[in-house]
């Protein structure tokens, strides 16, 4: 069955038209968004949209955005997976799957090391077929707006104006670079995800801007995102405490009685300064936009990971050369880390060696890697050797994905 990708603005029109009346019933916005999609967003390249046609026509689509995403000190190329979708007079023909198959290996090829996604719960059976696990566990936070009444800010707050992009991004890139699983934003990103969410605003009034800005003079200090009530995402400098306070003022003012953050996570630095204060905490196996993630080459991923491998090694104090030994669905991989393995070869012959085998498969070894998960928390991992380097290469975190980041949910 022959995969194609779409060709010329009449292809990029009838693609949006089939994709929004997926997303009934705001059919026209939908198709605002989708033309906007394929003509604006800098992510999109016409050959990453994996097509199928029929009689003429395209019945089957499933499109690739090529991201940038951290894992710590760890720089790695991701394609976000958007617009699964089939015509309903084809759905049942297994086109979708197809789809999907040729836009994994388009991935691969292109050299892209990981894919993530978003999707309904009733959807996640689809992509767990195709080697997707979920990937961001949802964190929630919640403070008594009385308990900051006392807070007072002398910033000054605007909407947001294209000209801030660059300013904001930066903004954005500092505070969410603790953030495992954290897409790297430049201007031109960060001003196109702006123009999304003031599409999917729920009402006219909210396309005056669903971001405000912060800033003493003319210099940005913090931003917002907000649609109608709901808090979506927020950045300041770490360790701006002037900053942290203008947006709980702020946020104090718009959100009745109780503030609720679910969309920053503990690596965050309004959610560690939002602690200062009475709260309650909410966690576990529920996950975040129905995130999902999966790692396309494992040998890939593993040398692109190496440095955070190493950093997280020595962060925790490990001098030994640590030997791990990972076995990922039935493929070896060996990596040497730590301090000890830089040092002359007269000192290291007298190293001491630590060692641990992982026995996993892909999904695993991706919520290991991102902290989704401790390797002691999933069933399948087998282990075997030095406790020690487990825990140091394999720490509980708290990985996020920002909203802004977020393509259109898989159909």
């Amino acid at each position: 069955m022959r995969t194609d990708h779409p060709r010329g603005k009449k292809e990029f029109a009838e693609l949006s038209e089939m994709l929004s009346r997926s997303f009934v019933p705001s059919y026209e916005d939908w198709r605002e968004l989708f033309r906007r999609d394929y003509t604006l967003d800098p992510a999109f390249r016409p050959e990453f949209s994996r097509v199928i046609r029929r009689k003429g026509r395209i019945v089957a689509n499933v499109s690739i955005l090529e991201k940038t995403v951290r894992i710590g000190r760890a720089v790695l190329r991701m394609g976000g997976i958007g617009a699964v979708t089939c015509a309903q007079e084809y759905r049942g023909k297994n086109l979708s799957s197809v789809c999907m198959e040729d836009a994994l290996e388009t991935m691969r090829r292109n050299g892209m090391v990981l894919s993530f996604l978003c999707c309904s719960s009733a959807l996640n059976g689809f992509y767990t077929r195709f080697g997707y696990t979920e990937t961001w566990p949802e964190h929630v936070l919640k403070l008594e707006t009385r308990h900051l009444a006392k807070l007072q800010s002398t910033l000054r707050v605007r909407p947001y104006k294209a000209s801030d992009a660059a300013a904001l991004a930066n903004l954005y890139n500092t505070a969410a670079a603790a953030t495992s699983g954290s897409v790297i934003r430049d201007a031109q990103r960060f001003h196109y995800g702006i123009l999304r969410e003031n599409l999917l605003a729920p009402s006219k009034a909210d396309l005056q801007g669903c971001v405000h800005v912060f800033r003493t003079g003319r210099l940005p200090r913090a931003y917002v995102v907000m649609r109608a009530d709901e808090f979506l995402e927020a950045a300041f400098l770490p360790g701006d405490h002037e900053a942290a306070v203008a947006v709980l003022v702020w946020l104090r003012e718009r959100c009745g009685q109780e503030l609720t953050l679910k969309h920053v996570g503990p690596a965050h630095p309004l959610w560690k300064f939002s602690r200062r204060f009475p709260h309650t905490l909410q966690g576990g196996m529920r996950w975040s936009y129905g995130g999902m993630g999966r790692i396309l080459d494992v040998k890939a991923f593993l040398y692109a990971l190496q440095p955070e491998l190493e950093a997280r090694i020595n962060s925790e104090g490990v001098e030994s050369e640590g030997h791990l030994h990972l076995i990922v669905d039935g493929q070896e991989h060996s990596l040497i880390l730590g301090r000890a393995h830089h040092t002359s070869l007269m000192i290291s012959t007298h190293r001491h060696i630590l060692a641990a085998r992982v026995e996993c498969t892909q999904q695993a070894l991706l919520q290991m890697a991102l902290g989704t998960l401790s390797y002691a928390d999933i069933p399948s991992v087998q282990v075997s050797g030095d406790k020690a380097l487990l825990k140091a290469v394999f720490p509980e975190a708290a990985p996020c994905l920002y909203r802004l980041d977020i393509t259109v949910q898989s159909t």
